[in-house]
């Protein structure tokens, strides 16, 4: 839990509590090895080359329709292969040590970020968890082994039974217009002064 972003830990221990009140749930703590934000970082910057390949005619014709994020593509392009070689084995020293470490002792992992199972191509689940003190709304994400999507179905499942977060939608955005013309008093003239003024 130390991981989560002190605005959303509230949300995320009443997901726990939840969780642990279903029956035939059972938690257990779970510590991250001590490489764990080197090996999530250092070969998800590699994976722009795998993201970046599908891409590769657009860039060519028109690297203008990427906008603000065209350094990353470029980057992915751009990457060695000794660069590629070495996040594979990142990615292959990550796999063991979510699968016979992390998972080892769960079913599923109530993730921190996405990246880890995304970047392993292991199945992963989000579901709403609630709203933050801004009314914007909060998932969570859990992450499972290898071919294992119906028990993390079965989770948020279960989860959705006993919470209707699912169920929400978050307040539609005041538009720009409206919050301006809210925010500057307009004056008001009565009949009286109305009638001065244009005399």
């Amino acid at each position: 839990m130390t991981d989560f972003p002190a605005a959303q830990k509230e949300l995320r221990t009443a997901l726990l509590n939840q969780l642990d009140a279903i029956p035939g749930v059972t938690l257990v703590d779970i510590a991250h090895p001590a490489d764990w934000t080197l090996l999530t970082g250092t070969f998800n910057a590699a994976r722009l080359a795998e993201r970046t390949e599908p891409f590769r005619h657009w860039l060519r014709e028109d690297p203008a329709k990427f906008g603000v994020s065209l350094l990353s593509w470029l980057q992915g392009l751009m990457l060695s292969g000794d660069e590629w070689i070495t996040a594979q084995r990142a990615k292959n020293h990550l796999l063991r040590e979510v699968l016979d470490g992390l998972m080892n002792r769960c079913d599923v992992l109530l993730q921190t970020g996405p990246v880890p199972f995304d970047i392993l191509g292991l199945p992963e689940i989000a579901f709403p968890i609630g709203f933050d003190a801004g009314g914007v709304p909060v998932g969570a994400i859990l992450g499972g082994q290898p071919y294992e999507e119906d028990r993390l179905l079965e989770v948020a499942a279960a989860y959705q039974a006993v919470t209707d977060w699912h169920t929400r939608r978050p307040a539609d955005p005041v538009p720009a217009a409206a919050r301006l013309r809210a925010a500057l008093p307009r004056p008001r003239l009565s009949a009286e002064e109305v009638a001065t003024s244009s005399a």
